[in-house]
C-alpha cells in the first residue's frame, strides 16, 4: 500500500513492501538500466510545496490577526 498509488501505476515508483529480495531486485534492475519508463502523473505540476507554504503562511497570519 502507498499513499501515492498513481506513481506506481505510471512507473515513477515501485512497490515492494517488506520483501527485501524484491527491493534488491528492483534496485539492481535500476542500477543496470532495466526499468520501465515513468511518466509525470496527471495533475502534477511541481508546485505542491509552494501551495503548502502559502496555506501555512495564511494560517499563521490569520492566527496573529485573529488572536487565536
Amino acid at each position: 500500500m502507498t499513499e501515492r498509488p498513481v506513481t506506481v501505476e505510471v512507473g515513477t515508483n515501485f512497490l515492494v513492501g517488506e520483501d527485501t529480495h524484491a527491493a534488491e531486485k528492483v534496485c539492481l534492475d535500476i542500477l543496470n538500466n532495466k526499468f520501465k519508463k515513468g511518466q509525470i502523473p496527471e495533475l502534477w505540476d511541481g508546485h505542491a510545496a509552494e501551495r503548502i507554504v502559502e496555506v501555512l503562511v495564511d494560517k499563521v497570519n490569520g492566527e496573529f490577526v485573529n488572536g487565536e
